[in-house]
């Protein structure tokens, strides 16, 4: 849509600018005319018109098509910069979450080994209990970090405007 406002912007500047300067017509015809076949007769014509501007504010139109032409230039450009800004940001936090969920993971697979090795050996008690916790609030962190990046993804994709390649 901005595009299309910059297009009407450069539209009517050259429709103000053409308002300026005046304007020469020229016209021609020919006839050939006479009572019986075959026609002898022709007449030629030729019109010459000039059309002038005079309009008692055609320097102000121009001035203000072109300040209307900027102000969309700069409202254009205010948006690339909101754009810009939001690709940034969601590459930022997709890198962010990228890193994060590859170190939770390899947290939760490391803490899951060692529960899992050490989990036979122990009797049932108090300490295994607090371990299986401790497993499963990793596993939650990781959870939590994956769907972030998800997230993430999402949001880096909508910035963009398409999906990105897996």
């Amino acid at each position: 849509s901005e595009t299309y406002k910059a297009q009407m912007d450069a539209l009517a500047v050259n429709l103000a600018i053409s308002r300026r300067y005046p304007t020469l017509f020229l016209a021609g015809d020919y006839d050939f005319t006479d009572q019986n076949f075959p026609l002898l007769n022709n007449n030629w014509n030729v019109g010459i018109g000039i059309k002038l501007p005079f309009t008692y504010d055609f320097l102000t139109k121009l001035r203000q098509k072109r300040a209307e032409q900027r102000q969309g230039q700069l409202k254009r450009a205010e948006l690339q910069d909101q754009v810009r800004l939001e690709v940034k940001r969601a590459c930022e936090q997709l890198n962010y979450w990228k890193l994060e969920a590859g170190l939770r993971g390899q947290q939760d697979r490391t803490v899951s080994g060692i529960y899992e090795k050490a989990a036979p050996a122990a009797a049932d008690s108090l300490p295994k209990l607090r371990a299986l916790m401790s497993v499963i609030e990793i596993r939650l962190s990781y959870l939590d970090a994956a769907t972030e990046l998800t997230l993430a993804r999402a949001r880096l994709e909508r910035a963009v405007g398409r999906d990105l390649a897996p």
